[in-house]
């Protein structure tokens, strides 16, 4: 009996970016089209599976994955093909449903009733945290509602790194870096900054800074937002952001800024 072998890398990665491309109808039907060809197609007859798909873009996306399949992979039977396809389609469904997607912002008298607040997105984020917590900011400044929050996590155990930017590494920043905060926040958080010396610098000399504003509770919930750690971003300002529960997201951020401190990138305080 025929199998796929693990050794398939490259068509099992073009076979997920295939799924994800296609309209689950297309998919479907792309799949009908493979059961039905013969045991040993020609060539001719593996392309001209692709004849259903109207899109004439989709059509040549899925010829590449085709002629993939039939050049690299030919021990797989196409009955086969088409229920790795059936299959990738389906995890990657059920990876879709586990995550949900809220909008956050700040804005005056905003009231629209799908819309989360800044404050509280943030603020719920830290509390259901209960193993690890990452907090990522450009300004950071002493916002009382939060730090109590960060204590609530704490004392629940939960493991904090907060990484922000230093007025020592990037003087365009004159208040609310994180050496300013360092004394408000407990002694128990780990800060993270970005060492000077660590940064690209362009031709000019100039050197990028940390402007991002994550927050990620134990890689299952992300919060990505404009709004800086003050009392400003959190009630006056207009702001915007993302909450993410569930999928790659939250996964792939705290992934990113392990690698970061794993190599040296981002330095404790």
């Amino acid at each position: 009996m025929n199998s796929v072998n693990l050794t398939d890398s490259t068509l099992l990665g073009a076979v997920a970016s295939l799924v994800r491309y296609l309209a689950p109808s297309t998919l479907l039907r792309l799949c009908d089209a493979l059961e039905n060809l013969p045991a040993t197609p020609t060539p001719n007859e593996i392309l001209h599976v692709s004849a259903i798909i109207v899109d004439e873009e989709s059509r040549a996306v899925t010829d590449r994955v085709l002629v993939l399949w039939n050049k690299e992979s030919k021990h797989i039977p196409a009955q086969t093909f088409a229920w790795m396809l059936r299959s990738a389609a389906t995890a990657d469904a059920w990876r879709n449903s586990q995550q949900q997607i809220e909008a956050v912002w700040t804005g005056p008298g905003s009231r629209a009733a799908n819309l989360r607040r800044t404050d509280a997105a943030l603020i719920e984020l830290i509390d259901s945290a209960t193993e690890e917590l990452w907090m990522v900011t450009f300004a950071a400044y002493r916002v009382d509602p939060v730090l109590s929050a960060l204590n609530r996590a704490l004392h629940r155990g939960v493991k904090i790194l907060f990484v922000g930017e230093s007025s020592k590494e990037n003087s365009s920043l004159t208040s609310g870096g994180v050496s300013e905060l360092r004394a408000h926040l407990p002694d128990a958080v780990t800060i993270y900054i970005w060492p000077q010396e660590n940064r690209q610098a362009d031709a000019s000399g100039r050197t990028g800074a940390l402007h991002a504003k994550i927050a990620i509770a134990d890689g299952k919930v992300a919060l990505i937002s404009s709004a800086n750690l003050s009392d400003s971003a959190m009630s006056l300002n207009i702001e915007a952001g993302t909450l993410v529960y569930g999928g790659d997201v939250p996964i792939a951020f705290e992934a990113e800024l392990r690698r970061l401190v794993s190599i040296g990138i981002l330095r404790k305080l």
